[in-house]
């Protein structure tokens, strides 16, 4: 009985979560200027231009990192799912294109995560050697994706050098983890 309500406890905070992000999304979606707005008026006089100014700035440059990540993680999952078709798994491509493209969120473990995916189906559906070729195109991919494709485009969209871009992740990374390297560059 006791493990019966921790669970029901656990699905209920969780349930409940849900429905308060979704409502404050909607309306963030819906009002977000006003909203704004009033957050900076509850400000002292002085600070407010300056505190809408870096949150006005703040949000075009989230915006531009959410854009060019949609974009590397559209490229990273477009090569691995060329790489199933090329190796006659064509009827895989799709699936694995959202797999890789979904994965690609999640710093640092997500393309290792997606990529081992890939890999063990061909090894199940076809064989050890085609699963050897899905492993270079996938780690071909990744490494041109990670280190000339990501450092570039998200140096052009958020005004930060390619090496600065590429340093960051790695402080990032070695600082604070998975959510080290998701925050650095918005950070920097």
């Amino acid at each position: 009985v006791s493990g019966a309500l921790g669970a029901a406890t656990t699905i209920g905070h969780v349930l409940a979560g849900a429905l308060i992000a979704l409502f404050c999304t909607f309306f963030f979606l819906l009002d977000g200027r006003s909203i704004w707005s009033w957050v900076v008026g509850l400000l002292p006089l002085r600070a407010r231009d300056r505190v809408h100014q870096a949150g006005r700035r703040g949000i075009v440059t989230l915006a531009a990192y959410t854009r060019t990540q949609i974009l590397v993680a559209a490229v990273d999952a477009i090569g691995i799912s060329i790489g199933m078709i090329a190796l006659g798994l064509g009827s895989y491509a799709v699936p694995i294109w959202l797999l890789v493209f979904l994965f690609s969120f999640i710093p640092l473990v997500g393309a290792i995560l997606s990529g081992v995916i890939a890999v063990l189906l061909v090894l199940v559906l076809k064989s050890w050697v085609f699963a050897l070729i899905m492993l270079g195109i996938v780690l071909a991919v990744q490494q041109i994706e990670g280190n000339v494709l990501q450092p570039f485009l998200m140096g052009k969209a958020v005004e930060l050098h390619p090496l600065a871009v590429f340093l960051g992740v790695a402080a990032g990374a070695t600082l604070a983890g998975i959510p080290g390297a998701l925050f650095a560059i918005p950070l920097l």
